[in-house]
């Protein structure tokens, strides 16, 4: 069975490698509104962990698939990546089981999307860097 890290700079860091293949996909479209949502013919919807369960938890592309139906173990750490994407850190953690120290911010600001995928993914990179160098 495939796991996900549980560090939050390692979990965000399989996320953007995993959005960046669902990007060049053309079986995918990326709407941070849905998980993993196939509708009809049109190509699948996915989020940042929509992103996750369909290239590293490989999830069939034909699938209509929300978080909880994995253990807990997964379901926690899709869910974190949520939290993180809309800049909700503390959250991210508490989904982790992660004490959040106080010199990490609760939350920082994350372009959306939809705005561009440059300035998101430029976001959440820093989001990585500066979790790795707290030593999360």
């Amino acid at each position: 069975m495939t796991t996900l890290p549980n560090t939050p700079s390692e979990l965000i860091r399989v996320a953007l490698a995993d959005l960046r293949k669902v990007e060049v996909d053309e079986r995918y479209k990326v709407d941070m509104g849905w998980w993993h949502k196939i509708d009809g013919a049109a190509p699948c919807s996915v989020c940042l962990a929509g992103a996750v369960m369909a290239k590293t938890l490989e999830v069939p592309i034909t699938s209509d698939i929300h978080p909880r139906v994995f253990g807990q173990e997964i379901t926690d750490r899709l869910y974190a990546l949520g939290y993180f994407r809309t800049g909700t850190v503390n959250m991210g953690f508490y989904r982790l089981d992660i004490h959040r120290p106080p010199h990490i911010p609760e939350a920082v600001t994350i372009p959306e999307y939809a705005d561009g995928r440059e300035p998101f993914h430029a976001a959440m990179n820093e989001m990585a860097n500066q979790l790795k160098k707290a030593g999360y």
